[in-house]
């Protein structure tokens, strides 16, 4: 969802790819209602969210959620995310989504996780545990945890317990 052409020109447009033919160029599905770059995704079962990102002028925070049943319909916002940046990790289970790490709009690297919760996703994102130092980083998640690493972090893998996210551990 989004991205960026060479010269770090934000892009809108949304690419479907079939799982079962993945040697196919993507065909352009729906486009976001706010172009960026630097975003991040999170896809449940229902529906896909955009998250965060640079506009080529300014950082936003907002979330757009696509209906995946329908995907010819356009892009409705939600609720933001506390503050905005860049280069952040989403993952997700079948409730929740998270959102964290990443670099603000100061150049600062973060470590706040905000969950967006499916249900009531027109409320702002909770802020969560917190992740220090974090940056710019890649997250791996199964239905238990989600494990970060990446830029900034040094040698360190932070776990985080999806049943108690207010719980973040080092060292894993």
């Amino acid at each position: 969802m989004g991205g960026y052409f060479p010269g770090f020109v934000a892009a809108t447009s949304i690419d479907r790819f079939e799982l079962a033919n993945d040697n196919i160029t993507g065909s352009v599905r729906q486009n976001l209602n706010v172009s960026r770059t630097y975003s991040t995704s999170i896809s449940a079962k229902d529906y896909s969210y955009a998250a965060i990102g640079y506009t080529g002028a300014a950082y936003v925070s907002s979330v757009e959620r696509l209906d995946n049943s329908n995907e010819n319909v356009q892009l409705s916002f939600r609720g933001a995310l506390p503050q905005s940046g860049v280069e952040k990790s989403g993952f997700n289970t079948a409730f929740f989504g998270w959102v964290s790490g990443g670099r603000d709009a100061a150049g600062s690297t973060g470590s706040l996780v905000h969950r967006i919760t499916f249900s009531s996703d027109l409320a702002t994102a909770s802020a969560r545990g917190n992740i220090t130092p974090f940056g710019a980083g890649h997250a791996v998640f199964n239905k238990s945890y989600a494990w970060h690493g990446g830029f900034f972090t040094g040698s360190s893998i932070y776990r985080i317990d999806l049943q108690n996210d207010l719980s973040i551990v080092t060292g894993k």
